[in-house]
């Protein structure tokens, strides 16, 4: 799904832009499984950190970014403003899961050197909130309408001769 490329869109951004230049300078090295408990330890405050406003904030923020592709842009009318607007409140939020709710734990990481450890579990961690939101999003009643339109138009008789024994 169109996870993957989000979490290396939205997320590292981020965390390279937080953590990329020092990392090296202050490693020390972590064994694999201090790696991945801290990683876990990460996930784990992202995940209680993520408020359902945050889910809503990133769904909103996905469509934003998927807008913008020619294909669909046509169909989407976002004004500038609004884009700058929806900037400005994912910056808050990032700023205020990585300093003010994961802080330490992504400080942990980071004096080991293991800026892969962050990008990762920031990816892990978003993209069950951004399943989570689209689940939300999708569970909506006119959007569970909107999926089923297309029923109209198809061959049904084609459907049922599917299912026949031949």
């Amino acid at each position: 799904m169109y996870g993957s490329k989000v979490k290396k869109g939205l997320i590292s951004l981020a965390v390279v832009a937080a953590l990329g230049l020092g990392a090296q300078a202050h490693a020390q090295t972590a064994t694999p499984a201090q790696g991945e408990a801290q990683a876990a330890a990460l996930k784990t405050c992202l995940s209680k950190a993520v408020t359902p406003e945050d889910q809503r904030l990133i769904v909103r923020y996905v469509f934003f970014m998927m807008a913008r592709h020619p294909d669909v842009s046509r169909y989407a009318a976002i004004s500038q403003a609004e884009r700058t607007a929806l900037d400005r409140d994912v910056g808050t939020m990032m700023t205020r899961l990585m300093v003010d709710q994961c802080g330490n734990e992504i400080r942990e990481i980071y004096k080991n050197g293991n800026q892969t450890v962050v990008e990762n579990a920031f990816g892990e961690a978003f993209s069950s909130v951004g399943e989570r939101g689209m689940e939300d999003l999708m569970a909506h009643p006119d959007v569970q309408t909107a999926s089923m339109g297309f029923v109209t138009y198809m061959d049904m008789n084609k459907v049922v001769k599917l299912f026949l024994p031949k």
